[in-house]
């Protein structure tokens, strides 16, 4: 909403006199993500353009794990994916930016889109940066899968299943979502993350170690992110 050239912002109330005519603003104190310092919305698209690039990331991520898993079989199995998360991450949208608005939910939402800008970009930075000095890529690799991890849903569900795991995964299990993506960031960039898994919908950051004696702990889960360590028994073949 251009409120220069229509004039329909009260700077005194502090609220907006008029409907957004794109009809996204009912409540007269919403706008713009309830951050018009941060964001401007000129043609009265805020809305539509974050709840359309949210479902395209959502359905797109949950598809290419799911096929790269081997739970696609099937044309029909791929719409169902695709279909899942993007209406999962279409809902998703809708309600931050509605929570955006509500005093309890706002920090709460502000502070898992920071955690996760923060642990999700270090996690990038230092990747690249231990891929170009050493040329071993597997941290930067790992940080993209946990970050696809959050959009990843269990293909053995049916579209309903998966749809609402989604919704559910970032509404009210948000601060165990945001937990887990974290630590498990973190331990990536530590280096304790060999490799990362899918299975069931759940994103499995694994540690190898030769000695099973050398970990202080077999496993933790935090949303649906499960962190487990390993021992990796070496078996020598004799000629």
């Amino acid at each position: 909403m251009n409120y220069v050239s229509t004039h329909t912002y009260d700077d005194q109330e502090l609220r907006w006199t008029s409907n957004d005519p794109a009809g996204q603003f009912n409540n007269g104190y919403l706008a713009m993500g309830n951050n018009p310092v941060m964001y401007v919305d000129p043609d009265g698209e805020f809305i539509f353009a974050a709840v359309a690039v949210s479902a395209f990331v959502f359905g797109t991520t949950n598809l290419i794990v799911q096929d790269q898993n081997g739970e696609i079989d099937n044309f029909g199995d791929a719409v169902e994916a695709f279909g899942a998360g993007a209406i999962a991450g279409a809902a998703i949208a809708t309600g931050v930016q509605l929570g955006l608005a509500v005093p309890i939910l706002a920090p709460v939402i502000k502070g898992a889109g920071i955690a996760y800008g923060f642990t999700a970009g270090t996690g990038i930075v230092l990747g690249v940066g231990e891929g170009i000095s050493t040329g071993d890529w597997n941290a930067l690799g790992n940080t993209g899968k946990l970050l696809a991890g959050n959009f990843y849903l269990d293909g053995n569900r049916n579209f309903f299943g998966q749809t609402w795991q989604g919704i559910s995964r970032f509404s009210w299990e948000l601060v165990q979502t945001t937990a887990g993506h974290g630590f498990s960031q973190f331990r990536n960039m530590a280096g304790l993350i060999d490799r990362v898994d899918y299975f069931g919908g759940a994103t499995f950051a694994t540690s190898e170690y030769r000695d099973a004696s050398l970990t202080p702990f077999n496993g933790l889960s935090l949303g649906d992110f499960i962190n487990i360590n390993i021992e990796l028994k070496v078996v020598l073949k004799s000629e």
